[in-house]
């Protein structure tokens, strides 16, 4: 009898392992992508009168639902929450969410697919608000655990009052009891005319710029690679037609027309000022002011011109740029042609990087200007063939200052200001003028920073002559991680790479 149950037991275990399967993945038809976001952060994302999320965000994951056949399920909260509910493992992706070093010890974040600027709001009775050392002394609202925190306790600002989310910051605005505050900029705009108090704030040049991203849980690479190819599977035009549907569709009228033509005015004034205070430009310069003058003035006749388009608006002023650049090279006959250089491989860097064509608009006008600020720095500086004394560093590193107050003024070009302001920033924070670090640099910023080094290291200088290409490369990759964004280096190389520069000496003549 005895053995009879053991045969019998045995059977069932036969039995049991030939119909015993591997267990097999999720059909991602059956699988479900649970998001969580901010709800406060228009026109991203924002919740509707029967409080459901809606903004260009909600809208684009209901496409990317589309292109994958993978269902979502969004979740919108206030951002501390989202970040804490996330890294507690109730979801599977967090979206709006800037890179910090701190997060990335929790998350591995997507590609980034929007820059956004931070700047600091600022009640219009106060003067002297200009960047985060300015604050010291001023109670300073920012949203609870937003990326600005940290970067505002690491400029020295300690004197921070945290809300849940950036409309109740707007609120308390409204109720005179804030008066400081530091938000980013889209959904600061559209809370500040929502509830009518747009002329009673203004605000600073960015404190720092990030980008927004996706994250995942720190080694879900599976989930990273699902949630990307979803969205790089949506075409330019899809993309564009959200953001019409959200932010319109522009149009050039009198009033823009008004404008531009103030602005292009402003450019003629201020070239001729500096014309005349540099007597040492050589006769071509003043040939080519005379040249500029005359664009100038022809953009000004413009103004009546009500039809005028768009694209012959960019084409004159992009012209007029060019002339700045040229005019500015002539001055330093040594480096002739570096700027129209470091254009070309600029832009063919931040398409490999994922900038749009729009966004590369104002990196080309941006790489133009680089070095405008040089105009206010002395010949015996500027022009010295020996290294510079540490006084004469100083001067030099007042550039991008100078470039800054000569640009801010003319409304269009103050997209381009990430490269002649902020393009000798660093990733390890030993740059200047603002000290700025990792992703706090604007992109822009940093893919110019290495584009620049390289070309600077290749061609001859009045103080030193040009290093062997090998030796560039080589610097470069030493760099990576240091001076200069890893990500951007590594790109960078496999793009000279491809275009196979060290065939020759001075390769960007070619380029």
């Amino acid at each position: 009898m005895q053995g009879m149950v053991y045969f019998a037991v045995g059977c069932l275990l036969l039995f049991a392992a030939c119909n015993v399967t591997t267990p097999t993945a999720v059909p991602l038809s059956d699988r479900v992508l649970h998001v969580v976001m901010d709800n406060n952060y228009p026109p991203y994302v924002f919740l509707d009168s029967n409080g459901d999320p809606q903004g260009i965000l909600i809208d684009q994951w209901k496409l990317w639902e589309q292109k994958t056949g993978v269902r979502v399920e969004i979740s919108a909260m206030d951002w501390s929450n989202a970040l804490e509910r996330m890294k507690a493992g109730e979801f599977d992706v967090i979206d709006t969410i800037f890179y910090t070093e701190e997060r990335a010890r929790f998350f591995d974040y997507s590609m980034p697919y929007q820059k956004i600027d931070v700047p600091i709001f600022f009640h219009r009775n106060i003067s002297g608000i200009s960047d985060a050392r300015s604050l010291y002394g001023f109670s300073v609202a920012v949203k609870r655990g937003d990326a600005a925190v940290d970067v505002l306790r690491t400029a020295g600002v300690q004197q921070l009052v945290e809300y849940d989310s950036y409309e109740s910051i707007i609120q308390a605005a409204r109720q005179g009891k804030v008066v400081v505050f530091v938000m980013d900029e889209p959904p600061a705009l559209y809370l500040l005319y929502q509830n009518g108090l747009q002329a009673q704030f203004r605000y600073t040049y960015p404190l720092y710029s990030g980008q927004f991203h996706r994250a995942v849980h720190k080694g879900d690479a599976q989930t990273l690679k699902l949630v990307q190819d979803g969205f790089n599977a949506i075409s330019a035009e899809e993309y564009r037609a959200i953001q019409r549907k959200w932010q319109g569709v522009g149009r050039v009228d009198s009033a823009t027309l008004r404008t531009v033509g103030i602005g292009a005015g402003v450019l003629g004034a201020i070239f001729l000022a500096m014309v005349l205070w540099n007597r040492a430009l050589q006769i071509t310069v003043r040939q080519k002011t005379a040249e500029l003058r005359k664009m100038i003035d022809e953009l000004n006749q413009a103004k009546a011109m009500a039809q005028l388009a768009n694209q012959e608006l960019a084409h004159a002023y992009d012209a007029t740029l060019a002339g700045w650049a040229d005019a500015l090279e002539l001055r330093e006959h040594e480096t002739a042609g570096h700027s129209h250089r470091v254009v070309s491989l600029t832009l063919d860097l931040a398409r490999r990087l994922g900038l749009s064509e729009e966004q590369l608009v104002h990196v080309r006008r941006g790489a133009l200007l680089h070095d405008i600020g040089k105009m206010g720095i002395p010949d015996s500086v500027l022009l010295k063939p020996t290294e510079l004394t540490k006084r004469e560093w100083e001067i030099m590193k007042q550039h991008p200052i100078y470039a800054y107050q000569l640009l801010i003024g003319i409304p269009y070009l103050r997209p381009a200001m990430d490269i002649p302001y902020l393009h000798h920033e660093r990733w390890d924070g030993s740059g200047y003028p603002l000290g700025l670090k990792g992703e706090a640099i604007p992109l822009a910023a940093r893919i110019f920073a290495v584009v620049d080094v390289w070309d600077a290291l290749i061609s001859d200088r009045p103080y030193r002559r040009a290093w062997p290409c090998q030796m560039v490369l080589d610097y470069l990759r030493l760099q990576a991680g240091k001076t200069l964004d890893p990500q951007v280096v590594e790109a960078f190389l496999q793009l000279l790479q491809e275009l196979d520069v060290c065939q020759t000496q001075k390769p960007m003549t070619d380029v």
